[in-house]
């Protein structure tokens, strides 16, 4: 977040605002009168008049440039440097006419009075400090509630999108566990208990017709409902709320952070040095240097007093320190009035007060109000900062959480559709395979045992329902790679040898890494179906290996002796989703001529959720790995 700074609040319209000129007026009205008042104290009508008059004339100045800063007129960006030149004629513009209307108006008797060299420069510095306070104080102050007002609505767009993404996760799930209740799972029941059908007795035209259904559900349904549910995406809602108008300044705002803008000793120290020595009271500069140690003595009595109430013991005795800001800057300013009043009227000093009431009364506006305007604008800048610190922290929280609960809804479609096109069109292929295989023994002459592959065909769909299922079960331990090898040879038995092996690096990383483990286990599984559907193959050798130059990824190599790869193959569901994760493979010819070698590296590592795209596609691994 921006803070306002010097150069920002210069080139801002607030340096030729005529509210600026407003809040100066007091300043620059009521010193030029203190100041004068001492050498024509019978002529304060028309000193008041001619006052009147050239604050008019600075402000016309003010308004014909400000006319000029327009889009497309000459003065439309004024650097910082044109803006104090413009000051500065403000200043002299103001000393001059000054001068003139009182020598013309106000000096009848042609009284000494104040030269107008020092009248250009004191009244040209003083010019020029209260317009750069006033423009520093107000750039800040509604600067910052424009930023503040920005990261808000930036935070509530991403509490948004939170509680859209939430919606996103429990609507998908609804979702995608409707259509596997109405699609998948009766399918797969439909298909049960035609194989327990076929218990008795196992013609072969019903097997082929079994075996066709399977298959047909395998290559179509399956395939497409997996694709399908991988390319679900998350939309959100646009906000098209119009951008809310910018925050002016208020008396309210400025009393709130007045009460919530503690006085600093230096700056306010050298402040008061400028109005007390330059403005009020030149003709007694001992009691002007009164007034200025009484009152930085009581701005450093308050500021003791606040440290103390911020102080561990003192929050336990009268509860949070901020609850007592706006009390303890109220004391302070109370202490600053009675010290100017103090400073003013005490007889310690040899030279007298020579204003009355009103005059005093006047001195004490004018400084407390140039202090309050230095303490909000250096607590503007402060509290700026530590707020943006704040709210910006807010949002990466916000933004962190609702990625996370985007990458959970992406999570649970990934896990179907890899449940559907790895495990269950996996258990399916082999059932296909089985009843083939049977088929054609029986073709031979052969006597194979037909209540052996209807309970076979039974257990893998019961598997491959109880796959299903488990997707909006209750989370599972998390099962050995080892393990998992081992039933996946099991599942194969009799259609292909299934080998494989892996050294002990391989088993550490798979150990450490769940997500890598089941990458790991899917991939395999997909080599063996594709081997077996695709490459014809009768045996495979699965190896699994970390590379040797980092001990960081893990190599998957699947040596089969099918038919060997296609001619043309393309990237797939299963190869895009390798590649999306930073993982490659390749698929070449077996070392002697015949069948294939098919090589997956994937990095280690936290595995994160692909993007939608990278599900589409044809068939796995581009028909063949």
């Amino acid at each position: 977040m921006r803070t306002s700074s010097l150069k920002l609040a210069l080139e801002s319209g607030w340096s030729t605002s005529p509210v600026i000129w407003a809040m100066t007026l007091p300043f620059l009205v009521f010193g030029s009168l203190l100041r004068s008042m001492d050498f024509y104290p019978s002529r304060t009508g028309a000193l008041i008049l001619v006052i009147g008059v050239s604050q008019l004339i600075v402000l016309a100045m003010l308004l014909l440039v400000r006319s000029q800063r327009r889009s497309g007129r000459p003065l439309e960006s004024m650097s910082p440097a044109q803006v104090v030149v413009l000051w500065i004629g403000c200043g002299v513009t103001l000393s001059l006419v000054l001068h003139v209307g009182i020598e013309s108006f106000v000096n009848s008797t042609n009284a000494p009075g104040i030269g107008l060299a020092t009248r250009l420069l004191n009244l040209t510095a003083a010019t020029v400090v209260c317009y750069l306070a006033f423009t520093y104080l107000a750039d800040g102050v509604v600067r910052t509630q424009v930023e503040v007002r920005r990261l808000r609505r930036v935070n509530e767009r991403i509490l948004s999108s939170k509680r859209q993404s939430e919606g996103f996760v429990e609507a998908q799930s609804r979702l995608l566990a409707e259509n596997l209740n109405t699609q998948v799972i009766p399918d797969l029941e439909l298909l049960a208990e035609q194989a327990e059908a076929l218990a008795a007795v196992a013609p072969t035209e019903e097997l082929e017709a079994l075996q066709s259904r399977v298959a047909y559900y395998s290559e179509t349904i399956v395939r497409a409902m997996s694709r399908d549910i991988s390319k679900v995406e998350l939309s959100r809602m646009s906000d098209d709320r119009e951008d809310e108008a910018p925050p002016g300044l208020s008396l309210r705002v400025l009393a709130r952070m007045v009460m919530h803008s503690p006085v600093r000793l230096v700056p306010t120290a050298i402040l008061l040095f400028v109005i007390v020595i330059q403005q009020m009271v030149p003709s007694c500069l001992s009691r002007a240097g009164l007034m200025w140690a009484s009152v930085i003595s009581a701005v450093a009595i308050g500021n003791l007093v606040a440290w103390g109430w911020s102080s561990a013991a003192r929050r336990e005795a009268f509860g949070r320190a901020g609850d007592l800001t706006g009390v303890g800057i109220a004391l302070q300013y109370l202490l600053m009035i009675a010290a100017l009043v103090w400073a003013a009227k005490t007889p310690r000093v040899a030279c007298e007060w020579q204003g009355g009431l009103p005059e005093l009364v006047i001195v004490i506006v004018i400084g407390l109000t140039g202090i309050m305007a230095l303490s909000v604008a250096l607590e503007t800048s402060r509290s700026s900062a530590a707020q943006a610190v704040v709210l910006e922290s807010k949002i990466r929280e916000s933004e962190a959480l609702a990625a996370e609960l985007d990458r959970a809804g992406i999570r649970i479609r990934d896990q179907i559709a890899v449940t559907l096109h790895g495990s269950v069109q996996g258990r399916l292929t082999a059932i296909a395979l089985a009843i083939v295989v049977y088929i054609e023994a029986v073709g031979r002459g052969a006597s194979p045992d037909h209540r052996q592959l209807l309970q076979r065909v039974t257990e893998l769909l019961d598997l491959a329902l109880s796959d299903v299922r488990a997707i909006f079960g209750e989370e599972q331990a998390p099962v050995s790679i080892e393990t998992r090898l081992e039933a996946l040879q099991g599942q194969w038995t009799g259609l292909i040898d299934v080998t494989w092996g892996m050294s002990p690096r391989a088993a550490e990383l798979l150990g450490a890494d769940p997500d890598l483990a089941d990458w790991t286990h899917e991939i395999v599984g997909e080599a063996v179906t594709n081997a077996s559907r695709h490459g014809q193959a009768r045996s495979i050798q699965i190896r699994l290996d970390a590379d040797r130059e980092t001990g960081t990824r893990i190599i998957i190599t699947a040596t089969d002796n099918g038919v060997g790869p296609p001619s043309a193959h393309r990237a797939g569901l299963g190869s895009s989703r390798v590649q999306s994760r930073g993982g490659s493979w390749t698929l070449e010819p077996g070392p002697h001529g015949s069948g294939s070698v098919m090589t997956v590296v994937l990095p280690t590592g936290q595995v994160e959720c692909a993007k939608t795209d990278d599900f589409a596609g044809g068939g796995a691994w581009g028909g063949r790995m």
